[in-house]
């Protein structure tokens, strides 16, 4: 009886000892190393392959891939995060290793900025400002109140701020700014002229003043200018060009 015991203790600690060392065995899908060839492929069908070729489970809502994207490159003992990172660029889908076990889901890429635009000068909101993302060719306008929103994908920007009277101004955008609160300073545009003298040329002569001048035909006005019986100088005037009495 001890013995039939003491035999199934043995025959169980080999037991253990042999799963253990098989699970020991097998890398995590983080080391695995693959090749693969996503030529004219769609990404639910390099994902399949890859399940079926080196029994990986995996777990996603086939809603959350682009189906649109065909691949073409191939991979000869690439990591499987780098396939999968090609697989997934320019995506809002990331994924996660859990035991032997990849699981995909969709990730929030973007990134939000708000904030007012005021007069450097007074602090005064200046309502209707543009902002504009040169990168994008997108542009916001800063509502009533005088504040703007801008959701932006993940990355650097240049963002141009303009209002009418004030000095263009370009601000730097990233992630990084996302909870804060941008307050962006425009200055107004300085309007003031200096001086202006007008110089008269003192050799300018009565011929080149002739575009100036001009000849009454006395005779001829002087039949219809009359104030009681008499030639109206000052009515002969009047009628003349350039000339309000």
């Amino acid at each position: 009886m001890k013995d039939r015991i003491l035999y199934r203790l043995l025959f169980f600690c080999w037991l253990v000892m042999v799963v253990c060392s098989k699970a020991m065995g097998q890398s995590s899908p983080a080391e695995l190393r693959i090749s693969i060839d996503t030529h004219n492929k769609q990404i639910l069908q390099i994902l399949a392959e890859i399940h079926k070729t080196y029994d990986i489970s995996m777990s996603y809502d086939e809603q959350i891939f682009n189906k649109d994207i065909i691949y073409s490159r191939s991979f000869d003992k690439s990591s499987l995060e780098e396939v999968l990172n090609y697989l997934l660029k320019d995506s809002n889908v990331g994924f996660t290793i859990i035991n032997r076990a990849l699981i995909f889901y969709e990730e929030d890429k973007t990134f939000t900025i708000k904030g007012r635009v005021v007069d450097s000068l007074s602090g005064e909101n200046l309502i209707g400002a543009t902002l504009l993302i040169a990168e994008k060719n997108k542009s916001s306008l800063i509502n009533k109140y005088g504040f703007y929103s801008l959701t932006l994908p993940r990355g650097e920007y240049s963002c141009y701020v303009s209002y009418l009277g004030y000095k263009t101004r370009v601000v730097s955008l990233n992630a990084a700014l996302e909870n804060n609160y941008l307050v962006i300073k425009l200055a107004p545009v300085d309007f003031n002229l200096s001086e202006v003298v007008v110089n008269v040329d003192s050799s300018l002569t009565a011929q080149h003043m002739g575009s100036f001048t001009d000849k009454i035909n006395w005779t001829q006005t002087r039949r219809n200018a009359f104030y009681k019986g008499e030639a109206d100088i000052m009515k002969v005037l009047q009628m003349q060009n350039g000339i309000n009495g």
